[in-house]
C-alpha cells in the first residue's frame, strides 16, 4: 500500500556528512536563548589563507551511538579508523566498561537497537539484522538504495530511507508494507509507541502517525537549516539539533526551546534516548586549532540529561589516538 505524503514534496536531498567540516547553513535564523550556554566553546577565528584550513582528523573516531531500549547502560557504538578504513560495530557497557565487537564492515548510517534484541544496520545499500550477541548477521532488504533503520516500538515493522526518494516500511521479514512517496530526502527516523514517525526535513521536522496516515509538520520557522535527527524523549517531547544549536519540542503546544548552543568548534550528532536512565548520548564532533593553519577534528561520545545539563565525555579504553593528514 503506499500513501502518498505530500507535505515531504521536497527539492533536496542531504547526507549529513561529519568527517572533516561542518556544514554552515543557507541561511541566519534566530537562536532563542539557550537553557545551557557552552561557556567553554572556543571559537575558531577564519583561516588566513585563500584555501582554507588543513584538517588532521583523528583516526579513532567513535560515533553513531544508539542505546539497549531495555537497558539503559549498555550501547552501541561504531569505531571508525580513518588509517585503514575499517568500521567495527561494538556493544559497551558504562558500567563494567566491558566492550564486545558485534561485526567488522562499512557501517555508514546510525545502528538501531530494537526492543527485540535484534540489531537493524545499514549495509551495502541494504538493511540486515543481527542479534545482539553478534550472532546471525541477516539480510532483510534486497531492493538497493537502503539506510537509516529504525524499528517501531513493537519491533514488527522498521522505516528506513531510500535514495529513490521513497521510505519505505518493512516488516522484518524484509517485504515492503508502506511506502512514502515524494521524500526528497535522506532522514534520520525515530519512531515513538504511538506509532508517530519524526522525519526531519528542510521544510521542518514532519510527524508522520502510521497508523492514521496523517503528517503534521513542526519546528518550519527553523526551515532552510539542515536539521539533524529528531528524538522522542516521551509522548509529547522530542529533541532535535541543527549547526546551531539542540533543541525541544513540544507537539502539545507547538513550543520550542533551545537548550544548548553550539560554537563552530563543535557539533552534537545522532542522539539516542534511554528511557531507563533518562539520558541522551551523542557523537560529538569537536575542532580545535593546532596550528596557524592546522585544525584537528575529534569525534567523541558524550551524555547529557534531556535538558542540555550534566554532558559527560564516555571514556572507552583500548582506543589509542592517532592522526591522519
Amino acid at each position: 500500500m503506499q500513501n502518498r505524503c505530500f507535505l515531504i514534496n521536497m527539492k533536496y536531498k542531504y547526507i549529513i556528512i561529519i568527517l572533516t567540516i561542518f556544514i554552515s547553513c543557507e541561511k541566519d535564523k534566530p537562536i532563542k536563548k539557550p537553557i545551557v550556554e557552552n561557556n567553554d566553546c572556543i571559537e575558531i577565528p577564519p583561516s588566513q589563507s585563500i584555501i582554507g584550513y588543513d584538517y588532521t582528523i583523528d583516526t579513532n573516531s567513535l560515533a553513531l551511538p544508539c542505546f539497549n531500549p531495555n537497558n539503559g547502560n549498555e550501547l552501541l557504538f561504531v569505531h571508525q579508523k580513518y588509517s585503514n578504513g575499517s568500521h567495527k560495530l561494538y556493544k559497551y557497557n558504562l558500567v563494567t566498561k566491558n566492550k564486545k565487537l558485534l561485526v567488522e564492515t562499512e557501517i555508514y548510517s546510525q545502528p538501531n537497537w530494537a526492543t527485540n534484541n535484534w540489531i537493524l544496520l545499514g549495509l551495502n545499500h541494504n538493511i540486515y539484522k543481527i542479534k545482539s550477541n553478534g550472532d546471525s548477521l541477516i539480510q532483510i532488504t534486497n531492493n538497493g538504495g537502503n539506510s537509516n533503520p529504525v524499528s517501531n516500538f513493537n519491533s514488527n515493522k522498521f522505516i528506513c530511507s531510500n535514495t529513490s526518494q521513497n521510505f519505505y516500511i518493512y516488516d522484518f521479514s524484509g517485504n515492503i508494507i508502506d511506502t512514502l512517496t515524494d521524500a526528497y530526502v535522506t532522514a534520520t527516523f525515530d519512531w515513538d509507541k504511538n506509532d508517530n514517525i519524526l522525519i526531519p526535513t528542510y521544510e521542518g521536522i514532519y510527524m508522520y502517525n502510521y497508523n492514521l496516515k496523517t503528517t503534521t509538520l513542526y519546528c518550519d520557522e527553523f526551515n532552510g537549516l539542515l536539521i539533524g535527527k529528531g528524538l522522542w524523549i516521551n509522548d509529547t517531547e522530542f529533541i532535535w539539533s541543527t549547526d546551531k544549536a539542540i533543541y525541544k519540542t513540544n507537539i502539545s503546544n507547538n513550543n520550542t526551546i533551545c537548550l544548548k548552543s553550539h560554537c563552530n568548534a563543535f557539533r552534537y550528532f545522532y542522539p539516542s534516548y534511554s528511557k531507563q536512565s533518562n539520558k541522551i548520548i551523542w557523537q560529538k564532533v569537536k575542532k580545535k586549532k593546532i596550528g596557524e593553519n592546522l585544525i584537528e577534528v575529534k569525534s567523541v561520545l558524550v551524555l547529557m540529561d534531556t535538558d542540555g545539563t550534566n554532558e559527560q565525555e564516555i571514556e572507552v579504553k583500548n582506543h589509542a589516538h592517532r592522526t591522519w593528514h
